[in-house]
């Protein structure tokens, strides 16, 4: 699994396990549905700004969410 895969399964997996749809996602981050779109889709990563965005909504630390996508990174 290709760098950008790990990190759209991780953000897909936490997504999933808030019941929430891609458009909830979006307008949750505030950002497009197509930015979700392309985090799920292993398109694009979250920016720095982005992340702390994700972590609030996923109810973990931005650390915690950043050390995640790092691990997969090197993984």
């Amino acid at each position: 699994m290709s760098l950008k895969q790990n990190v759209a399964k991780i953000i897909r997996d936490f997504r999933t396990a808030m019941k929430m749809t891609q458009l909830e996602l979006a307008n949750a981050a505030d950002v497009c549905p197509l930015t979700a779109y392309r985090w799920d889709n292993g398109l694009v990563k979250p920016n720095r700004t982005n992340i702390v965005k994700l972590a609030e909504i996923f109810q973990i630390s931005p650390k915690k969410l950043k050390s995640l996508l790092e691990e997969s990174r090197n993984g």
